[in-house]
């Protein structure tokens, strides 16, 4: 089996040597070429080997060897919307070695959707001795997770602030310099106002 790609080693050849790919993957490419899509297994087809996650991560590194954009986007977003419901611990660590070995540090595109899935699970994950060992021995792995897990969250640092009525500054929920006092009676009434305590 062959194809033409023009300015490219194999253009210049007349062909491309695909002997050493999965035929079930030659065959999603050929018909992305024709079609702009590839078929994903089904429920009945899905094994550990051949689950969407897995499909879907080769297709995007078949993209970048054969400089098809659009097929890696395709599969980016295929990719990301089996996750929710695709990953389980038993093949998620497969797919990680998978993503981690076969694309380049600055290629973030499966990267960056691992790291929602991963955050969301941390708790479990981190009890996990198996995900662990994959931290500690992929050390670009280690680092996005170190980053996606210690990078705040902007809707929980709005609910841990509140504003001070006294100086309308901001403050943490926790901060032991603020307390709640009837403020100046005779000019808000009885309302209650946040205020900073007098040191």
């Amino acid at each position: 089996m062959s194809f033409r790609f023009q300015g490219t080693r194999e253009g210049k050849a007349g062909s491309i040597d695909l002997k050493e790919e999965n035929p079930s993957v030659i065959n999603k490419l050929v018909h992305y070429l024709y079609n702009c899509d590839y078929h994903e297994p089904d429920d009945g087809e899905i094994c550990r080997d051949t689950g969407k996650l897995a499909v879907n991560a080769t297709m995007y590194t078949i993209g970048d060897r054969f400089l098809l954009n659009g097929l890696k986007d395709l599969a980016k977003a295929k990719f990301a919307a089996a996750l929710p419901d695709g990953w389980n611990k038993e093949n998620l660590l497969d797919i990680i070695r998978f993503i981690y070995d076969n694309t380049l540090s600055d290629d973030r595109g499966l990267r960056e959707c691992l790291l929602p899935i991963l955050t969301q699970h941390k708790d479990s994950l981190r009890s996990d001795s198996a995900f662990m060992d994959v931290v500690k021995n992929y050390g670009e792995f280690a680092i996005d997770v170190i980053d996606a897990w210690t990078k705040p969250n902007p809707q929980d640092i709005q609910k841990t602030f509140l504003q001070c009525d006294g100086c309308n500054c901001l403050y943490p929920s926790d901060y032991t310099d603020v307390c709640i006092v009837d403020y100046q009676r005779r000019t808000f009434g009885s309302a209650m106002r946040l205020v900073h305590m007098a040191i």
